[in-house]
């Protein structure tokens, strides 16, 4: 009996070795990552990271980690572990940072993540999606669920369909039975209105969203492979505006067409340390350490598992 346990532990230590990261963590580069399911206040997220194995409050590093932490969370709005000094208010732990241009220099804010940024993807694939559609009268939008965005002396509207998923042109039926179309930004100012409602929906109904990333109605033919000038809006808009990820969009290829563009989780903004309201507010959040560190506490784990049967056993023995 006890030269098969050690037989069994052996093994699951040689494939925690192997695999790098333990189970229910992701590996990129040298590092492991847990996407927490849960949410969490700013401050608690510290504890609850250290008590998996050790294990750091995250905040990206730099473009690439952010890419990979914003395509891989849970929630919409996801704690980061930055905050901003009063005495140094563009001060962050490293040298990367992704704030968007509307954030303050407000001293100790705490940051997180948000949709905004955009990626291109397989036509097919299933995400959320944002319809837009013009308003009828005055600043009423039709559907009455629309948000109004003011754009000079014209009104959009826009919602943001957060509890279900379709594919690119599923999405753009949907909104168009709704009597519009997937989203063109051909403002800056709605763009921002978008980002906003993001802000703010991602704080009151998490919970409910079924997937992190939006079509918009940015893409291009099948039959263009690569650059961002094959891209254009479903309505002809001249490309106005554009808020591609640092380097997207990617190249297609013949089995990998990925030519509809849509909205992740990547740019970064802060709320106030002294709100009191702040101080509840529950988000996602996500933990990080190195593979070696990982390994280690995994072994460890298996080992410390090992000898208590073994003293179980020799306790049997003895009796």
């Amino acid at each position: 009996m006890g030269r098969l346990l050690l037989l069994v532990v052996t093994a699951q230590v040689l494939h925690l070795v192997r695999a790098g990261c333990p189970s229910g963590w992701l590996k990129n580069g040298g590092d492991c990552y847990y996407f927490q399911g849960t949410k969490t206040t700013y401050t608690q997220a510290p504890f609850y990271c250290d008590s998996l194995g050790g294990a750091f409050f995250a905040v990206p590093r730099s473009s690439s980690e952010n890419d990979f932490i914003g395509s891989n969370v849970k929630y919409p709005s996801t704690w980061l572990a930055a905050v901003r000094p009063i005495s140094n208010p563009r001060q962050e732990y490293g040298q990367y940072a992704n704030y968007d241009s509307t954030t303050g220099n407000v001293g100790d804010d705490y940051t997180y993540m948000y949709p905004s940024q955009w990626k291109n993807g397989n036509c097919d694939g299933k995400r959320s999606y944002i319809c837009e559609s013009k308003a009828r009268v005055g600043l009423t939008c039709t559907p009455s669920s629309y948000s109004p965005s003011l754009l000079g002396d014209t009104t959009k509207c826009f919602k943001i369909y957060y509890e279900s998923t379709a594919t690119f042109n599923q999405a753009n039926d949907r909104c168009k039975s709704d009597g519009g179309q997937l989203v063109v930004f051909n403002n800056e100012v709605y763009r921002q209105d978008i980002d906003k409602a993001f802000k703010d929906l991602s704080v009151t109904s998490p919970e409910n969203f079924t997937n992190n990333q939006f079509w918009i109605g940015y893409r291009r033919g099948d039959d263009d492979n690569s650059n961002s000038a094959s891209f254009s809006w479903l309505d002809g808009t001249t490309r106005a505006v554009e808020n591609w990820y640092p380097g997207y969009p990617t190249d297609s290829t013949n089995k990998n067409k990925v030519n509809c563009a849509y909205i992740f989780p990547s740019r970064w903004s802060t709320v106030s340390a002294f709100d009191a309201v702040v101080g509840k507010q529950e988000r996602g959040y996500v933990c990080r350490k190195s593979v070696g560190a990982a390994q280690y506490a995994g072994s460890a784990s298996l080992i410390g598992a090992a000898r208590d049967f073994f003293l179980s056993f020799l306790q049997t023995l003895q009796s």
